[in-house]
């Protein structure tokens, strides 16, 4: 997977443990898709900042899905939970779509 699609896929799980500075770095970088240079100016920092802010994020980031594994673990449990959808028993799914439910709360 490449990097950018796979830091946007752990944002979710590990944005609360960064600063309100790394957050918004990260929001215009990767979610807004602005460069370096506009972050700057927008935030009215040196570009350097910009670059050592993202750079200290995504470490931070991948740092702690290494020790923590919420998304691998998220996404075996919702590979699962399709593996008993498929086994057809209304029961089941019923189960299954609460636990989704529940997961994406």
């Amino acid at each position: 997977m490449e990097k950018f699609e796979y830091i946007n896929e752990l944002m979710p799980f590990y944005q609360s443990l960064l600063t309100s500075r790394q957050n918004e770095v990260l929001q215009y970088y990767y979610f807004d898709d602005l460069s370096i240079t506009e972050i700057a100016d927008l935030l009215g920092i040196s570009r350097n900042a910009v670059h050592d802010a993202l750079k200290k994020s995504v470490n931070l980031i991948l740092k702690y899905e290494d020790k923590l594994g919420l998304c691998l673990s998220y996404k075996k449990r919702m590979q699962l939970f399709e593996e008993l959808k498929s086994l057809e028993n209304s029961q089941v799914d019923d189960i299954v779509n609460k636990l989704i439910n529940m997961e994406d709360q």
